[in-house]
């Protein structure tokens, strides 16, 4: 009988250590918290770089042969609009001319693009300041003694040290020399501003 008691407690005793041995197996191989990454990614979609003038057209008045015509006013607010959303956000705005004609032809009858100067005034912007940075805006041409005649490309506003979108604009101002031996009529010609990226 003692026999028996004690093979079954070493039964009981095996027993006992082969379940601590499983309990204690189970947490050295508990297997680790599984996680997967998920690569995105997203786009800022820029757009591109215009400019506008209002109004369309500009009648600058009269004026007598040997006379200058020269408006107080300017001849329209023009405006660059950078939707590129780039840096840097540099731009340069310029200005051409046609020669002014009446009908009929003749030199007598034309008046060039160099006896037409341009000064562009103050230009101011907004925007531009992405990532902290700090835009300048500068005119071309900053009042009428500074006045280029348009016998070649002038630059009229340049934006330098921006980043991300921005505009600036500018009221450009025309002065004509009327040569001594025009023609009287009514002149007509066409002045072209352009924006290209610096």
């Amino acid at each position: 009988m003692d026999s028996q008691f004690k093979q079954l407690g070493r039964v009981t005793s095996r027993v006992g250590l082969s379940v601590a041995a499983v309990a204690a197996l189970g947490v050295v191989t508990a297997a680790p918290a599984s996680a997967q990454d998920t690569s995105t990614t997203f786009t800022v979609a820029g757009d591109g770089l215009a400019i506008t003038v209002f109004p369309a057209s500009a009648p600058l008045g009269s004026g007598a042969p040997g006379a200058d015509i020269a408006p107080a006013a300017g001849i329209g607010t023009f405006t660059v609009t950078d939707a590129r959303s780039v840096e840097p956000a540099a731009w340069t705005a310029s200005v051409t001319s046609t020669a002014f004609t009446t009908p009929g032809g003749g030199a007598s009858r034309t008046i060039a693009n160099s006896s037409v100067d341009y000064w562009s005034g103050t230009c101011t912007g907004t925007g531009g300041n992405g990532g902290g940075a700090t835009p300048t805006w500068t005119g071309g041409q900053a009042n009428a003694g500074a006045a280029q005649d348009l016998s070649a490309p002038r630059t009229t506003c340049t934006l330098a040290a921006g980043a991300g979108a921005n505009t600036g604009s500018w009221d450009p101002h025309l002065i004509v020399h009327v040569p001594a031996n025009a023609v009287a009529g009514d002149y007509s010609g066409t002045v072209t501003h352009s924006v290209a990226a610096a």
